[in-house]
């Protein structure tokens, strides 16, 4: 997975790890190296074994690409292994949102690493003129820099998620890091949006793990702690910037009824994020697509994890 730039430090973790392939894998204790292993047997064809694809989408934040530089191109696009991903890991973690309800046309737009002060301005317009409710999951550092562009995207009625206060993958830090890194993003949130702080902490309660990451243990934490892990269903993997048309025609051919969308409005891939939605979003309500927020998917799957008092 490309490494996206940071704030005040590096978004993705590179470690000097010389962990081998083998140390990596252990499906017995599910170790943070390998969150992708659900399945050793999953074969796709002519594919690389999904464990070897789940392993290269997170190997780079451990610092074990090089375990598989002389199979694969660190310059190849992963794009097209995260559907198949994501038909492995739904399942083996089913506490999480990863898709709203299979027989209902509606859909959610997220958006992650915001709000930014240039970027998401732009998204805005492209909501407003179309009236599409969205989902953001902020980080805290964001939100710190940019009050009031938090203030109007709270203002507009947008759903409102954490994704951590800096963009730290949840696996490597400790129990005590991840707590205090999702309060201080509810207390920035608050801040900003002059909402009382004991609001915010009972209402915004999503979270969405940094780079997809997310082990086990992470999950218990997050259920202990009343909040609600929300993942994917279309990862255009915008953040590398292929281009406007490529990521359109990636969202376009995987979104189906209940649909989870992850762009991003942030320091890599905001760039491209507002002309990217003005062109998503029409064509997908002439699809006969509704809109919603990550909250109403919540409803949706009714899955049994603890509800947002609203």
């Amino acid at each position: 997975m490309a490494v996206r730039r940071g704030l005040e430090v590096p978004v993705v973790e590179r470690s000097n790890s010389t962990k081998s392939v083998s140390q990596a894998i252990d499906l017995g204790r599910m170790q943070p190296y390998s969150i992708g292993v659900a399945s050793a047997s999953v074969t796709l064809g002519k594919h690389p074994p999904l464990p070897i694809i789940a392993l290269i989408c997170y190997g780079q934040t451990y610092g074990l690409w090089n375990d598989f530089s002389p199979f694969f191109s660190p310059f190849m696009q992963l794009a097209p292994f995260f559907p198949l991903i994501h038909k492995v890991l739904r399942p083996t973690f089913p506490t999480c949102l990863w898709t709203g309800d299979a027989n209902s046309a509606t859909i959610a737009l997220t958006f992650d690493d915001g709000p930014h002060p240039t970027h998401t301005p732009q998204l805005l317009e492209v909501l407003d003129r179309y009236e599409i409710p969205a989902s953001f999951f902020w980080l805290g550092a964001c939100v710190h820099r940019s009050p009031h562009m938090a203030q109007e995207i709270w203002q507009r009625g947008h759903w409102i998620g954490l994704h951590g206060y800096q963009h730290h993958s949840f696996p490597r830090l400790s129990a005590d890091e991840l707590k205090q890194s999702l309060a201080k993003t509810q207390e920035a949130i608050a801040h900003a949006c002059q909402v009382d702080l004991a609001y915010v902490q009972q209402n915004i309660r999503d979270v969405r793990p940094p780079n997809g990451l997310f082990t086990p243990q992470t999950l218990r934490y997050l259920q202990q702690w009343n909040y609600r892990p929300v993942m994917w269903s279309v990862v255009p993997e915008d953040w590398v910037r292929p281009g406007i048309d490529i990521v359109t025609q990636r969202v376009l051919s995987q979104t189906c009824n209940g649909s989870l969308i992850v762009l991003h409005d942030g320091y890599c891939g905001g760039e491209d994020v507002a002309k990217t939605a003005d062109r998503l979003i029409p064509r997908l309500l002439d699809q006969g697509y509704q809109f919603v927020t990550v909250d109403a998917l919540w409803q949706q799957a009714a899955i049994g994890v603890p509800v947002v008092k609203t």
